[in-house]
């Protein structure tokens, strides 16, 4: 700086020290790209050599400014620990809800192929028990076979009731395709209401043959049939409905409408 006899040496050292001030307060608010990062940044912005010292560049780059509204963004992200207790909360959550049981049930079980040929077959011993040789068994005493007759057609008649009422009152095609376990009704009495029905019809029927022969059939009936509940049905039922099916498999009899004690 040129001297001046007019300005004293204390004021041109006060005047030097307004001037370092300035620069470092232009300093501060005004700074230029950062060099380190030139490699990355070479991209996107050119450096020019030619510039003038006393050109600054009139962006704010400061990122730890409250205001930069990507730092707020980044700020107000949830925590990721946050984030994966709250997954885990819906989990539990989830699992607490009972679920629906998708799988339906068939509305004709295996046991149910049983029933023609139990049907048929007692229509052949109907028509067979009547006709030489095997009309042996027929008894000619009327007093007893009019009394096989009378269980006959009692047999019948039961069977018909509880078939009918385990299709018609407990709707029971319908629930079974829903995949629903039925336990009301005649089928809180026995489990298998149906095949029962048809087994004591078919039981009737040859009581009514008045044939003592055919009196053994029925008791073939209800062990095959017992045979191939067990080891097909039942099974799937416990499959499907675990301990609600086991609960009710220990207090409903197979077959007799009888409530267990």
């Amino acid at each position: 700086m040129p001297s001046n006899s007019n300005i004293s040496e204390e004021e041109a050292k006060k005047i030097q020290e307004e001037k370092e001030k300035l620069l470092n307060e232009i300093k501060n608010n005004f700074t230029t790209p950062d060099t380190s990062d030139s490699n990355a940044e070479s991209s996107n912005i050119e450096t020019n050599t030619n510039t003038s010292p006393d050109v600054v560049n009139s962006i704010n780059v400061d990122t730890a400014d409250s205001d930069d509204p990507i730092s707020n963004k980044t700020d107000a992200l949830p925590n990721t620990s946050d984030m994966m207790d709250s997954m885990d909360d819906l989990e539990d959550m989830d699992n607490s809800i009972p679920k629906k049981r998708s799988t339906t049930m068939p509305k004709y079980g295996k046991g149910f192929k049983f029933v023609p040929i139990v049907s048929g077959f007692t229509v052949l011993c109907l028509i067979l028990g009547h006709i030489k040789p095997f009309n042996i068994g027929v008894s000619h005493f009327a007093p007893l076979r009019y009394t096989y007759i009378g269980l006959g057609i009692l047999s019948a008649v039961f069977g018909l009731f509880i078939f009918v009422e385990a299709i018609s009152s407990a709707d029971i095609l319908t629930n079974a395709q829903m995949g629903k376990l039925v336990t009301t009704g005649i089928y809180s009495k026995t489990r298998n209401p149906m095949y029962a029905g048809v087994i004591f019809m078919c039981t009737g029927a040859l009581f009514c043959s008045g044939n003592i022969y055919m009196y053994l059939f029925p008791l073939i009936y209800w062990w095959l049939l017992g045979v191939m509940m067990k080891n097909t049905e039942e099974p799937m039922l416990l499959k499907n409905f675990g301990d609600e099916y086991k609960e009710y498999y220990n207090n409903t009899n197979r077959f007799v409408p009888v409530k267990k004690r």
